[in-house]
């Protein structure tokens, strides 16, 4: 693996043991198509300036990347892709040598180097060497780098997503967890090697027997399972989660699996949640129709009893007489409103343990019947109040 400071040593070494007068190393930016100085040992070694930034396809160095074939030359002065000659005049350079850094005919970078000396068969070969070298640690580099994002996504979609994954070798009994597998069993991944005996010593006891059922059949068949379970924390809180393993087979015939762990313990608890308002609901609905079915019941004896009395006066009698009794007054009284007239006229007043016309009780006159349009309406209903009337 290149960092840093890796380029900077391989350009030294070239320096030093190839009598180099500098050399540099570029990588490539694929994304912009640019080659960035990583490294300049011997007479320059800033990293920044014109050719801190090359486009592919420009400038000596850009050229080679885009041909991806060296350039080499022991006559500097008089090279065309040389592009400032009175500089290597003044610094009395005599040869460069240029290497595309290929990796399967993929370009990863160039390597170049200048020096006041004729480079020999023996020169070039040896930069060809170390070019191929660097060339496969920057891939290498690149590779571990994919690894370490990738694996980082996956950290972060796991726990996103309550998703841990896992496997298990059968013939080696070697199991391995990933990170958000451990926090979800509730395990210290730097304290802990995983094992199937403490992924079992998690399972709820009434649901161990038949996950070991489950597993010991995949097993046997070598086939894939998913399965429901709950799982019990050290701190006594209860987890739902779901399993989901496919089986492996290599050419060996040994077995082994690889799968999913899911935390869906919010997803239960929401399902369970709407199985109790779903039920709450049916109750609220059976004790309405319970409710309803007893005002029909209690509206039918009504009814009943009002077909049974012969007399429509007899029954508003006997309503009447309840109603005094109930609150306790001295006498009622029932008006029937007048609709054409908009009064609200007197029909009965119950006095005296029976129902009398208002002229028997000798009821006021001014009260015997009260238009609805009067402002002494107000008035008749806080006597009403006095006297209970019924209406």
């Amino acid at each position: 693996m290149l960092c840093k400071q890796s380029y900077k040593r391989s350009a030294e070494a070239v320096v030093r043991h190839l009598d180099g007068a500098f050399a540099r190393i570029w990588t490539l930016n694929d994304r912009q198509n640019v080659l960035e100085l990583q490294a300049s040992a011997g007479l320059y070694t800033r990293l920044d300036g014109e050719h801190a930034r090359v486009p592919v396809g420009k400038l000596k160095i850009g050229l080679i990347a885009q041909e991806r074939k060296p350039h080499l030359t022991n006559d500097v002065l008089n090279d065309n892709r040389i592009s400032h000659p009175d500089w290597a005049k003044q610094e009395r350079m005599v040869s460069f040598a240029g290497y595309p850094l290929l990796v399967e005919g993929r370009l990863v970078g160039v390597l170049a180097m200048f020096a006041r000396k004729i480079l020999g068969q023996d020169t070039l070969e040896a930069l060809e060497s170390v070019a191929d070298t660097i060339a496969q640690g920057i891939e290498r580099k690149w590779a571990e780098e994919e690894l370490r994002r990738s694996e980082a996504y996956l950290t972060q979609g796991e726990r996103i997503g309550h998703t841990g994954s896992w496997g298990w070798h059968l013939g080696t009994g070697l199991v391995y967890w990933s990170k958000e597998h451990f926090r979800i069993f509730g395990y210290d991944p730097e304290a802990t090697m995983p094992s199937n005996s403490l992924f079992m010593e998690r399972i709820h006891p009434e649901d161990r027997f038949s996950f070991e059922e489950i597993l010991n059949r995949a097993v046997r068949e070598k086939s894939d399972f998913e399965y429901d379970y709950r799982i019990v924390l050290p701190d006594r809180s209860i987890k739902f989660l779901r399993s989901v393993g496919q089986a492996l087979v290599n050419q060996s015939g040994e077995l082994e699996f690889i799968g999913t762990v899911m935390d869906i313990t919010d997803l239960k608890r929401a399902e369970e949640m709407r199985a109790a308002m779903a039920r709450e609901r049916e109750l609220f609905a059976q004790q309405r129709a319970t409710e309803l079915a007893k005002a029909n019941e209690a509206l039918r004896g009504c009814l009943d009893a009002l077909a049974s009395v012969l007399e429509l006066d007899d029954f508003l009698g006997q309503v009447m007489a309840a109603i005094t009794r109930q609150l306790g007054a001295v006498s009622s009284t029932l008006r029937v409103r007048n609709f054409k007239q908009n009064t609200l006229p007197l029909e009965l007043v119950f006095q005296d343990g029976r129902v009398m016309t208002p002229d028997e009780v000798k009821y006021p006159e001014r009260w015997q019947s009260v238009s609805l349009q009067e402002q002494r309406f107000p008035l008749f209903l806080g006597s009403a109040v006095r006297h209970h009337p019924c209406s």
